[in-house]
């Protein structure tokens, strides 16, 4: 196992003892409420999760997330080709 894919999973079990914190990968958000006292995220599967503070690692899915904030911003969605080749003959 890499050793970042151990520090990842060792920072998650970390905050989970130590801030009641709560991961769930591979869940797309649809929406978010911020209320006066607590966050509410609704996920595609219509579930509403609640906390009192969240982290949202959304990626590129900025726009659907928040769409009225995209539409009326000067962000655009772009996509890099990335190329892995062999390594290089040093000279």
């Amino acid at each position: 196992m890499q050793r970042s894919i151990i520090a990842v999973h060792r920072i998650l079990a970390y905050l989970e003892e130590k801030y009641s914190f709560s991961y769930f990968p591979s869940t797309l958000a649809v929406g978010i409420d911020i209320l006066q006292d607590h966050c509410v995220l609704i996920d595609n599967q219509k579930r509403n999760l609640h906390a009192d503070q969240m982290i949202v690692c959304n990626g590129s899915e900025f726009k659907i997330l928040f769409p009225k904030v995209f539409a009326e911003s000067a962000l655009e969605v772009s996509k890099i080709q990335m190329l892995q080749t062999k390594p290089q003959p040093t000279q």
